[in-house]
């Protein structure tokens, strides 16, 4: 009967010590993965000036004016939806995966797999979200950005005689 005792406690103890070396290395992980998120946001938004410059030089106006608060809305909202819920999420999960391990009599490791899958899938969502809003707004802006062009064409060889005079010219 004390055999078991000490089996038993020496069991616990060696699952706490492995327990605490997995969460350390864990907690330095998302760590390093909420500083990665920060500074792929903060890149984003120091290269996105630089974009818009190059889109507005090639006469892409229209795609520069409305992408730029579309493109800082997402990428910040999901940079912070990622920091600040899915990865609490991912440590809950990961909290009660560790606690329904320590023994038979505690059953909450389906509410584990839950929270796992349950992240898994918002954050596939969100990211589909993200790639159809940039694909929408890319087709959506380029065929405003063509009928600008033109329209402004037409306005100015009506209105200014001599831009009409040189592209009849040309023509």
């Amino acid at each position: 009967m004390g055999n078991n005792k000490t089996g038993e406690i020496t069991y616990y103890v060696q699952y706490v010590l492995i327990v605490t070396l997995i969460m350390t290395n864990f907690s330095e992980t998302i760590v390093l993965i909420k500083n990665t998120i920060n500074n792929l946001v903060g890149f984003i938004n120091c290269l996105l000036p630089i974009l818009l410059a190059l889109m507005i030089t090639t006469g892409n106006i229209v795609t520069a004016s409305t992408i730029q608060p579309v493109l800082l809305l997402i990428i910040t909202f999901i940079g912070n939806f990622i920091v600040k819920v899915l990865l609490p999420l991912v440590l809950i999960g990961t909290a009660l995966g560790i606690v329904s391990k320590i023994s038979d009599k505690i059953q909450i490791d389906k509410i584990s797999k839950f929270f796992k899958s349950s992240v898994v899938w918002v954050l596939g969502l969100s990211l589909t979200i993200f790639v159809g809003v940039l694909s929408l707004e890319g087709t959506l802006t380029s065929s405003v950005d063509g009928l600008t062009v033109k329209t402004t064409k037409a306005v100015v060889t009506s209105t200014i005689p001599i831009v009409r005079k040189n592209t009849s010219e040309k023509q």
